[in-house]
Order: structure tokens, then sequence, then C-alpha cells
């Protein structure tokens, strides 16, 4: 009878995987991605150097430190939005990886092998 279930409740598990990480599974994703492309906006403090763009460094108001400030502001902000533009590309890479690995997994159980770009011999 426990073998019974076992095997009922793997056939089960089974028919609704699918459904799940299409789903469930897909929202999941999501909001972890969000989550962590929010948290690296906020640890990057992109805001807060974009704000203070045009605020003296150092309380240097003399024309000097203006420009000076100015720019190496200007350059945390653009440097800091390239990491995070490669960081969300990062991400929606392992976002399309995630729609991808069923179809992979499925056919490498029915053609036997994997698919050529993940052939890994050793």
């Amino acid at each position: 009878m426990v073998l019974e279930k076992t095997l009922g409740q793997l056939v089960w598990d089974a028919i609704l995987w699918p459904f799940w990480w299409y789903s469930v599974g897909l929202d999941f994703f999501w909001r972890l991605a969000g989550r962590q492309l929010k948290s690296a906006f906020g640890g990057l403090a992109l805001g807060v150097w974009a704000a203070n763009l045009f605020v003296p460094m150092f309380g240097q108001y003399d024309r000097a430190g203006r420009i000076i400030s100015f720019f190496i502001r200007l350059f945390q902000v653009i440097a800091r939005s390239i990491w995070l533009f490669f960081y969300g590309l990062f991400w929606l890479a392992l976002f399309i990886v995630w729609l991808l690995l069923p179809f992979t997994a499925v056919y490498a159980l029915f053609a036997g092998r994997l698919p050529a770009f993940m052939d890994i011999t050793l």
C-alpha cells in the first residue's frame, strides 16, 4: 500500500511539475530577480549619486570644486548604471534558462543525450 501511494504521488507530481514550473515557479523566479535588481540598485546607491550630481563634494563651493565634483559623480553614475545593466542582463539570461530548462531535460530524456551546446566531454 505504501509503495502504491508513493508511486501514485510520484506520477501525480510528474504530471503537475510543468504546471508548477511555469506558474508558481516562474512567479517565484521573476520576483526573486526583481528583488535582486532592486537590492543591487540600493546597494549601488545609484539614486543617491544621481540626486547629488550637482552638489559639490567636501564643501568645495569654488568653481574647480564644483566642476571636479560634477564629473566624478557623473562618472560614478555612468559606471554604476553600466554595472546594473549587465547585472540585469545576467538575471534575464537566468530567466531564459529557467524557461528553457524543462525542454532541455525532456529532449535529453528522449534523445538519450544532451543538446550539442551542452555537451561536455571530459
